[in-house]
């Protein structure tokens, strides 16, 4: 409950993935003159289920923003996924709200991970061109209810730094136990 999964220029506004996670479309997130989408030329090798990206043509110094509804003082973890292609080379940052989180420099296949506390009833996920056009795939915003190592913090966002399974079987895990991968994070 409470999940929102975006595909960034998705052919159909909402489908199901092998993992049971319904996602939906961005198309009508923001107004469309400005962006385009592509087919990445290959197959991402650790997300091969989706290989599109949702291209913006904005001017070095400009961002856009997809805004998430959010329950005011709840925790929730945001990823972005951000697929590359030769012809995407682009140099952009991204913020959670206010909060500046990274510098995306597309040369690889990456994904952005963070842990927020929500000090409203809204969350902005920002891009900001700095060369070439910032790009992204998927969006995926979870809910994670109460984190002990969170409370008291009154706002702030938590980097990933490191994922460790302490004992998985081989099994494939998707969010069912998450908890137990967020073991290291640390503040930006």
């Amino acid at each position: 409950a409470g999940f929102v999964s975006i595909a960034c220029c998705a052919e159909s506004s909402t489908f199901t993935d092998n993992t049971t996670i319904s996602w939906i479309s961005d198309e009508g997130w923001f107004p469309l003159e400005n962006t385009g989408c592509e087919n990445i030329t290959r197959q991402a090798e650790n997300d091969a289920n989706y290989d599109r990206v949702r291209i913006f043509y904005i001017e070095s110094g400009r961002r856009i923003c997809y805004n998430f509804s959010t329950t005011e003082n709840e925790n929730y973890l945001i990823r972005a996924t951000f697929l590359f292609d030769d012809s995407l080379g682009a140099s952009f940052d991204v913020s959670i709200g206010s909060t500046p989180t990274s510098n995306v420099k597309l040369s690889k296949d990456l994904e952005v991970e963070r842990v927020f506390k929500a000090t409203n009833h809204d969350v902005d996920f920002c891009l900001m061109n700095h060369y070439g056009y910032p790009c992204i795939s998927k969006l995926e915003l979870r809910p994670l209810g109460d984190l002990k190592y969170l409370q008291g913090k009154a706002s702030g966002v938590l980097k990933l730094v490191s994922r460790v399974d302490a004992g998985n079987t081989g099994n494939s895990i998707r969010y069912a136990f998450y908890y137990m991968f967020m073991l290291v994070y640390a503040s930006e």
